[in-house]
């Protein structure tokens, strides 16, 4: 049954054997794993053979074992075959079951009759009428018995050729098929051509593609949002205005409490409930919102100071203070990560049951690191950084080696977005003169090069359907823009109307479906993308300063924003309780597989490592 490994990959079908062997055990299948691991022969479970010894169910454990050696494989093999046999004949008259002692030593001892001596004294039992007065059985209870032939076993499987390899589990995390599967999933969805926000997906028999919508008939715009385009959202381009406003994210619904001021704050792609939190102080966790319980706190600290380099150890002494720039999830939902105030950044895995282990951890920069990012670029996941020092750096999130350096901004790079178009990956990366940059996997240099309106510090981002970009900013006199680009062009497509002059600081934005969000002048301005004009505006309540951080969740049902007093208010729609409670299921894409059983959680496994 051991499948065929693949030309190159070693083991493959026995790694995916040891995984479906994981799954049944942790979902309760014992015996169909230890049916699979006789048929496999991949692993030799030695705990579930102790218990068949000290149960006696002899015929059981010789037929598990038969599945890794037979009994003239070899010596030790031909041992542990004869001690259970012999101690299962010895229980038999022990018990004055005569006709089944017989048949044991005619059938199952035959074997051994070349050595007369031993089969001639074990013959010689037959006849007594107590085998307790002249054996060894007088000395030990039955259970006493088993328990001594136990560890006779042990050394002699643990010194048998034919197991070697076979008795200990490669290391590696739990839920493992559920993370494949999970990852596979959402890879499919992220290759969709009309993706969901929502998708149900009701088998794994095919892979998963959303189904394009109809093409709406869209009514004559209203006059309150003034749609000029057919590409408006449903959601925006056909309702009245009053409903409009009602599906906002503008009623705050939740407040959060952490002990120091948010500086960064990122909704889970997949458990879109889940609201990650970086601090001024460095400590991270992870919020359920609809509840307001906090599922996970860490407080900062440096987990491998000896990697660290001279610089970044005298940096610490001079300043302790540290403070996050940065949160940021994968898209898979799997991993997230924090970028420091001070050359480090740290990645976490995010499985099953919402454990949370420390990954990676990388001197990424020299000095401050100002954005970080996750992509996948042929498949394989990758850390993207920037920071203070100018440049662009991707990493292998497993093992934290750098694969490129991008050098070519002249002023410390703030964001960086990866993207891919076409079949064509490549990241953006804008520095605080204003500069924007393109960048291939490839060490070519920039491919594109442009400059923001006025020379302006920004960031960017994609629409969900990532078919168009938009960016915000604010320039040296503290003007203020949220422009749409045409990237083949390289020029501003749309400029949107209702953003202040008040502060130096740029107004923090985001999307969600045909919506724009922004952080400006102590409260949050929405737009229509289709509409330059500004659609509404909230100010959470009060207490906001003034560009507060924002952030909507996945289908732009919530809206977190950062408020004084080292808070956060959670924003939704008129109908928000109820969208809270359907809400809390968790994993949009995990949570609608299989409806008759759960999905599985899912984990991968952490490493440590990583320099700039």
């Amino acid at each position: 049954m051991v499948l065929p490994d693949t030309p190159g990959m070693p083991h493959l079908g026995a790694h995916l054997i040891l995984i479906i062997l994981q799954f049944l055990k942790e979902r309760g299948y014992k015996e169909a794993a230890h049916e699979l691991e006789r048929e496999s022969g991949v692993y030799f479970d030695w705990d579930y053979m102790e218990e068949l010894i000290l149960e006696g169910r002899w015929e059981e454990a010789e037929k598990y074992l038969s599945g890794f050696t037979q009994l003239e494989d070899n010596r030790f093999s031909m041992k542990i075959y004869f001690e259970m046999r012999k101690q299962k004949y010895l229980e038999a008259l022990d018990s004055d079951d005569v006709p089944k002692a017989m048949n044991i030593l005619r059938s199952d001892l035959k074997f051994f009759k070349a050595n007369k001596e031993l089969f001639e004294e074990l013959t010689e039992l037959v006849a007594l009428d107590n085998i307790r007065k002249n054996n060894k059985l007088a000395l030990y209870s039955t259970e006493d018995a088993r328990s001594a032939i136990r560890w006779e076993i042990k050394k002699d499987i643990e010194l048998n050729p034919a197991l070697q390899g076979k008795l200990i589990l490669p290391g590696f995390e739990p839920c493992r098929l559920g993370y494949i599967i999970n990852q596979s999933l959402n890879w499919q969805h992220s290759h969709c051509t009309y993706p969901v926000p929502n998708p149900v997906i009701h088998t794994l028999l095919a892979d998963h593609r959303c189904q394009p919508p109809k093409s709406p008939v869209v009514p004559p715009a209203d006059d309150a949002l003034e749609v000029t385009s057919t590409d408006a959202h449903p959601a925006l381009s056909q309702q009245p205005a009053s409903e409009v406003l009602d599906d906002l994210p503008m009623k705050v619904i939740q407040t959060l409490k952490e002990e120091l001021y948010p500086t960064d704050i990122d909704f889970s792609p997949i458990q879109q409930t889940y609201l990650l939190v970086g601090t001024g102080n460095g400590d991270i966790g992870i919020w359920e919102v609809g509840s307001g319980v906090k599922l996970f706190s860490d407080n900062f600290k440096v987990w491998n100071m000896e990697a660290c380099s001279t610089k970044f150890k005298e940096a610490m002494i001079g300043d302790s203070s540290i403070s996050i720039t940065r949160v940021n999830w994968s898209p898979d939902g799997l991993l997230f990560g924090a970028a420091y105030s001070t050359h480090l950044v740290q990645i976490y895995v995010f499985g099953c049951g919402n454990n949370v282990k420390p990954q990676l951890e990388i001197e990424a920069h020299d000095g401050r690191v100002n954005d970080l990012a996750f992509s996948a670029t042929n498949k394989r996941q990758s850390l993207i950084t920037c920071g203070n020092d100018r440049t662009v750096k991707v990493w292998d999130v497993m093992d934290g080696v750098k694969r490129f350096t991008f050098e070519g901004h002249n002023a410390p790079v703030y964001s960086i977005r990866p993207q891919m178009k076409s079949g064509i990956e490549f990241i953006f990366s804008t520095s605080v003169d204003g500069k924007i940059r393109a960048w291939l996997y490839d060490d070519f240099g920039a491919r594109f090069n442009h400059s923001a309106p006025g020379r302006a510090c920004m960031v960017m981002a994609y629409s969900n359907d990532n078919r168009r970009l938009f960016s915000c900013g604010s320039n040296n006199d503290g003007e203020s823009f949220l422009v749409e680009w045409d990237e083949s062009e390289g020029s501003v497509k749309r400029t949107y109307q209702g953003l202040g002059k008040c502060s130096l600081d740029i107004a923090h934005f985001h999307t969600a479906k045909s919506l724009l969000a922004a952080g400006d002048e102590h409260m949050i301005k929405f737009w229509s993308m289709d509409n330059v004009k500004l659609l509404a505006t909230t100010d959470a309540e009060g207490s906001l300063p003034a560009r507060p951080r924002i952030r909507f969740n996945k289908e732009g049902s919530l809206l977190a924003v950062i408020a004084d007093g080292n808070t956060i208010k959670i924003l939704g729609p008129n109908k928000a309780s109820q969208l809270l409670k359907t809400s809390k299921s968790g994993s949009l894409i995990a949570a609608s597989v299989a409806s008759e059983s759960p999905m599985m959680d899912v984990e991968v496994h952490a490493t440590q490592g990583g320099s700039s």
